[in-house]
């Protein structure tokens, strides 16, 4: 004779793989909150360099204008 699992069992099995899956949710998205971090602090650096790199050349410019100047 067969043994058939009861209800109960079915039930714990499917809130087994339930908490499984919840758990590898919980996993990604900290993994996702990660690389999101991970991006902001590399576009932050960026955007500052982009920043200096814009009064690096402003100052540039003045400069040759003003040697310019004195040239002429």
């Amino acid at each position: 004779m067969a043994v058939v699992p009861s209800r109960d069992s079915k039930q714990r099995r499917c809130l087994d793989r339930g908490e499984v899956r919840t758990g590898d949710v919980a996993t990604s998205l900290g993994a996702i909150k990660t690389a999101i971090g991970s991006v902001n602090e590399f576009i932050t650096s960026t955007a500052a360099a982009v920043e200096e790199q814009s009064i690096v050349t402003s100052d540039m410019s003045t400069n040759m204008q003003r040697a310019s100047a004195e040239l002429a």
